[in-house]
């Protein structure tokens, strides 16, 4: 059998394609008129699209003067899309830190926002409960028994054997972990409905 050769991407370094001037301005003004861009994300996209990062350096310091970019709108804009996407304080905050946005930043938006992460944790944890009790009850073959999220988890958490209960409330766990609350919130949340 012959082997594939690795294609490499052919990358056009003539200083034709270079921004610079006008043109990167207005490169910067469409990307910041589509939506809201951290300094570092506009320095990682267009410092291979120009021949010297100081007139790209100087655009965003201006930029930022004049408040058309803006760390904290972005950061703001971030943490209210990934809060709203059911996401812990975790995530966001190490998605932060990739921006390279200051923590302080990160603790004065939950604050003007009014951010309640256990809540979050607990509605979150109540979304999965039902989807786990569904599989299941499936398991259990209780195909009958309807689900609603307003309802006494304890019923159906007691259909289960023990081992079964330990297996569910471990998923839930797991899964709470992974979207990035503290294992405080998470504890919290469990709390709520009886596993015992």
């Amino acid at each position: 059998m012959s082997q594939l050769k690795k294609l490499k991407p052919i990358v056009n370094k003539s200083k034709d394609n270079w921004l610079s001037g006008p043109q990167l301005r207005q490169a910067l003004l469409a990307a910041l008129s589509r939506r809201e861009h951290s300094r570092r994300e506009l320095l990682d996209k267009f410092s291979k699209r120009v021949e010297s990062t100081d007139e790209l350096e100087f655009l965003l310091t201006t930029f930022a003067d004049n408040g058309w970019q803006c760390d904290y709108r972005y950061a703001r804009s971030l943490v209210r899309s990934k809060y709203n996407s059911n996401y812990g304080p975790r995530v966001i905050l190490q998605l932060l830190q990739q921006q390279e946005i200051p923590n302080h930043l990160f603790q004065q938006i939950i604050i003007d926002e009014s951010i309640d992460w256990h809540q979050s944790c607990l509605d979150l944890a109540c979304k999965k409960l039902v989807s786990l009790i569904k599989k299941n009850l499936n398991k259990l073959s209780l195909f009958d028994t309807t689900i609603k999220q307003n309802i006494e988890f304890t019923e159906y958490i007691s259909l289960f054997e023990f081992n079964d209960r330990m297996n569910i409330k471990n998923k839930l766990v797991q899964y709470l972990l992974r979207r990035g609350f503290s294992n405080h919130d998470c504890q919290q949340a469990i709390a709520e409905f009886d596993f015992v």
